[in-house]
Protein backbone atom coordinates (compact mmCIF):
# COMPACT_ATOMS: atom_id res chain seq x y z
CA UNK A 1 0.00 0.00 0.00
CA UNK A 2 1.29 3.39 -0.96
CA UNK A 3 0.46 6.56 0.94
CA UNK A 4 0.71 9.80 -0.86
CA UNK A 5 1.88 12.70 1.34
CA UNK A 6 -0.64 15.43 1.79
CA UNK A 7 0.33 19.00 2.55
CA UNK A 8 -2.03 20.80 4.89
CA UNK A 9 -1.90 24.55 5.13
CA UNK A 10 -3.14 26.01 8.36
CA UNK A 11 -4.50 29.49 7.99
CA UNK A 12 -4.10 31.48 11.18
CA UNK A 13 -7.39 32.71 12.57
CA UNK A 14 -8.14 36.40 12.08
CA UNK A 15 -8.00 38.78 15.01
CA UNK A 16 -9.69 41.98 16.02
CA UNK A 17 -6.68 44.26 16.42
CA UNK A 18 -8.39 47.36 17.79
CA UNK A 19 -11.80 48.87 18.47
CA UNK A 20 -12.29 52.58 18.95
CA UNK A 21 -15.52 54.50 19.55
CA UNK A 22 -15.80 58.16 18.63
CA UNK A 23 -17.17 58.41 22.16
CA UNK A 24 -18.16 55.60 24.51
CA UNK A 25 -20.73 57.74 26.30
CA UNK A 26 -23.37 59.64 24.30
CA UNK A 27 -26.05 62.14 25.20
CA UNK A 28 -29.61 60.81 25.23
CA UNK A 29 -30.98 60.25 21.70
CA UNK A 30 -27.62 60.72 19.94
CA UNK A 31 -25.23 58.18 18.46
CA UNK A 32 -21.60 57.48 17.87
CA UNK A 33 -19.31 55.89 15.31
CA UNK A 34 -17.32 52.76 16.19
CA UNK A 35 -14.28 51.72 14.17
CA UNK A 36 -12.63 48.30 14.29
CA UNK A 37 -9.50 46.99 12.64
CA UNK A 38 -8.76 43.34 12.03
CA UNK A 39 -6.10 41.10 10.55
CA UNK A 40 -5.60 41.99 6.86
CA UNK A 41 -8.05 40.10 4.65
CA UNK A 42 -10.62 39.60 7.39
CA UNK A 43 -14.20 40.81 7.15
CA UNK A 44 -15.57 42.60 10.18
CA UNK A 45 -19.13 41.89 11.32
CA UNK A 46 -21.16 43.76 13.95
CA UNK A 47 -23.67 41.89 16.14
CA UNK A 48 -26.33 42.68 18.77
CA UNK A 49 -25.30 39.81 21.06
CA UNK A 50 -22.29 37.50 21.39
CA UNK A 51 -24.50 34.39 21.10
CA UNK A 52 -27.64 34.14 19.00
CA UNK A 53 -27.57 37.82 18.13
CA UNK A 54 -28.47 39.57 14.91
CA UNK A 55 -25.82 40.67 12.43
CA UNK A 56 -26.42 44.42 12.06
CA UNK A 57 -23.51 45.61 9.95
CA UNK A 58 -20.28 44.68 8.21
CA UNK A 59 -17.13 46.64 7.53
CA UNK A 60 -14.66 48.56 9.64
CA UNK A 61 -17.12 51.30 10.66
CA UNK A 62 -20.46 51.01 12.43
CA UNK A 63 -22.70 54.04 13.05
CA UNK A 64 -24.93 53.29 16.02
CA UNK A 65 -27.90 55.51 15.29
CA UNK A 66 -29.59 57.43 18.10
CA UNK A 67 -29.48 55.66 21.47
CA UNK A 68 -31.81 56.07 24.43
CA UNK A 69 -30.49 53.12 26.46
CA UNK A 70 -26.98 51.82 27.11
CA UNK A 71 -26.12 49.38 24.31
CA UNK A 72 -23.32 46.89 23.80
CA UNK A 73 -22.24 46.02 20.27
CA UNK A 74 -20.16 42.96 19.42
CA UNK A 75 -17.53 42.84 16.69
CA UNK A 76 -16.14 39.73 15.01
CA UNK A 77 -13.47 39.08 12.37
CA UNK A 78 -14.03 36.33 9.79
CA UNK A 79 -12.13 35.12 6.73
CA UNK A 80 -14.08 34.29 3.59
CA UNK A 81 -13.44 30.59 4.23
CA UNK A 82 -15.32 30.84 7.51
CA UNK A 83 -12.44 31.00 9.99
CA UNK A 84 -13.38 33.30 12.85
CA UNK A 85 -11.34 35.14 15.42
CA UNK A 86 -10.43 32.92 18.36
CA UNK A 87 -10.88 35.59 21.02
CA UNK A 88 -14.64 35.48 20.42
CA UNK A 89 -16.70 38.55 19.77
CA UNK A 90 -15.28 41.73 21.22
CA UNK A 91 -17.77 43.76 23.27
CA UNK A 92 -18.08 47.49 22.64
CA UNK A 93 -20.28 49.11 25.31
CA UNK A 94 -21.80 52.54 24.69
CA UNK A 95 -23.39 54.27 27.67
CA UNK A 96 -26.14 56.88 27.43
CA UNK A 97 -26.15 59.99 29.57
CA UNK A 98 -29.75 60.31 30.76
CA UNK A 99 -31.76 63.46 30.36
CA UNK A 100 -31.70 65.56 33.52
CA UNK A 101 -34.80 65.59 35.68
CA UNK A 102 -35.72 69.23 36.22
CA UNK A 103 -38.55 70.66 38.29
CA UNK A 104 -40.04 74.02 37.40
CA UNK A 105 -41.70 76.15 40.09
CA UNK A 106 -43.10 79.68 40.15
CA UNK A 107 -43.47 82.45 42.68
CA UNK A 108 -47.28 82.44 42.23
CA UNK A 109 -49.90 80.40 44.06
CA UNK A 110 -51.22 77.65 41.80
CA UNK A 111 -48.82 78.89 39.10
CA UNK A 112 -51.36 81.52 38.12
CA UNK A 113 -50.47 84.99 36.85
CA UNK A 114 -52.94 87.72 35.98
CA UNK A 115 -52.70 89.78 32.78
CA UNK A 116 -49.66 92.09 32.76
CA UNK A 117 -48.34 90.50 35.96
CA UNK A 118 -44.79 89.17 36.03
CA UNK A 119 -44.15 85.58 37.02
CA UNK A 120 -40.79 84.13 38.00
CA UNK A 121 -39.90 80.56 37.12
CA UNK A 122 -37.21 78.65 38.99
CA UNK A 123 -35.66 75.48 37.61
CA UNK A 124 -34.14 73.02 40.04
CA UNK A 125 -31.80 71.44 40.71
CA UNK A 126 -29.39 74.25 40.09
CA UNK A 127 -25.95 73.63 38.72
CA UNK A 128 -26.66 72.68 35.12
CA UNK A 129 -24.72 74.71 32.58
CA UNK A 130 -27.82 75.73 30.64
CA UNK A 131 -31.60 75.83 31.00
CA UNK A 132 -33.93 76.39 28.07
CA UNK A 133 -37.58 77.37 28.52
CA UNK A 134 -40.27 76.57 25.94
CA UNK A 135 -43.80 77.89 25.42
CA UNK A 136 -45.95 75.78 23.10
CA UNK A 137 -42.84 74.04 21.79
CA UNK A 138 -40.97 77.27 21.00
CA UNK A 139 -37.82 78.29 22.84
CA UNK A 140 -38.41 81.55 24.65
CA UNK A 141 -35.38 81.78 26.94
CA UNK A 142 -32.04 80.05 27.26
CA UNK A 143 -29.18 80.60 29.58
Amino acid sequence: MYFRPVTVFVIPAPSILSVDAETDSVCYNTGTTITATATPGAIIYWWTSPVGGTKIDSGNVHVTGNLTLPTTYYVQATYLGGCQNLQGMVAVPVSVIPLPAVTLTTDKDNNTAFPNEAITFTASPSGYSNYEFFVNGNSVQSG
